[in-house]
């Protein structure tokens, strides 16, 4: 059993877990988009970035009033320990066009506080010891960033689409120099995983109750689900044992070449049976017209599912 990808301690929500061969895929699965729903405090940051860490960093409520209004933001005022906002069009307005600036590809320093190894040792084992260091930014892609809604004013609650391995604590972080203030994750529910919903997912109680029952298995989603995406090259019996094995496709292997498959693609291969034995990536492009008996290696062994 293995799973793809674990959440922050403040986190909840989808987790998709593979059982049995699908342990196989996680390195597929761990790569697919994500989707969260995030709520994000300004005004103060903590060692962690979010609100399980010592806070570092703070605005008074007249400071970060100050710094709101440089974004355009008019009429604020403080009144009773919330921020008051009179007009709100163009609070939301300076607050989306600050989120959509994160949308593309941008440049992420993730947090100290992280499972990412720096010279083999996790950075947050060198957090906690004090120590220094420079944390290098790495690409990662913002596909869509929603305004849901401002509570209190001075919590965004946001819905944002991404790539694998962006940090949503790095991203409120960044938001907050936008705004010229500071933030802090403060709620964080992943909601989705490539197309797979929360709310097709399972609580760990009704899967233990299913399990009592004997029931597991109507609940599990099979390994041709996630293979679906996947061109399929069928090849000759004869060279099936040595495919099983690992050993590199060559032209001559292939029983039939249906369509055109561009170099880097990642395909399936299978024999008369249709049961599919292992995932390959093509180191050439495959057309429809190239010699069926070249002995030209075309793909090599990447995921073996036999």
């Amino acid at each position: 059993m293995g799973h793809t990808g674990t959440l922050d301690p403040l986190a909840t929500g989808i987790l998709l877990v593979c059982i049995g061969k699908a342990t196989k895929l996680s390195q597929i699965l761990v790569k697919y988009s994500k989707e969260y729903v995030a709520e994000i405090e300004l005004g103060y940051e903590t060692d962690t970035l979010d609100s399980y860490g010592e806070i570092v960093k703070r605005l008074s409520k007249d400071e970060l009033s100050s710094r709101l209004e440089n974004i355009n933001i008019n009429n604020i005022k403080e009144k009773n320990k919330i921020i008051v906002v009179k007009n709100f069009k163009s609070y939301h307005k300076s607050l989306k066009k600050v989120l959509d600036s994160f949308v593309g590809e941008i440049d992420q320093v993730p947090p100290i506080y992280s499972a990412i190894k720096l010279k083999g040792k996790e950075l947050y084992k060198i957090a906690r010891k004090n120590e220094k260091v420079e944390i290098k930014p790495k690409k990662v892609k913002i596909y869509k960033i929603q305004l849901i809604d401002t509570i209190k004013n001075s919590i965004l609650k946001i819905k944002v689409n991404c790539s694998s391995g962006t940090y949503i604590r790095a991203l409120a972080r960044d938001i907050g120099i936008k705004l010229k203030t500071y933030a802090t994750l403060t709620n964080l529910v992943r909601t989705r995983i490539g197309n797979y919903k929360i709310e097709d997912s399972y609580k760990l109680e009704q899967l233990e109750n299913l399990a009592l029952m004997k029931r597991i298995n109507e609940i599990v989603i099979p390994i041709s689900e996630f293979l679906k995406i996947y061109k399929k090259v069928k090849i000759k019996d004869f060279f099936k044992k040595m495919i099983e094995n690992g050993a590199p496709l060559s032209l001559n292997m292939i029983k039939n070449i249906p369509f055109i498959c561009k170099k880097e693609e990642t395909i399936i291969i299978y024999t008369n049976t249709k049961k599919s034995i292992s995932l390959y990536k093509t180191v050439r492009d495959i057309n429809l017209d190239t010699e069926s008996n070249s002995k030209m290696v075309v793909a090599k062994a990447w995921i073996m599912l036999n």
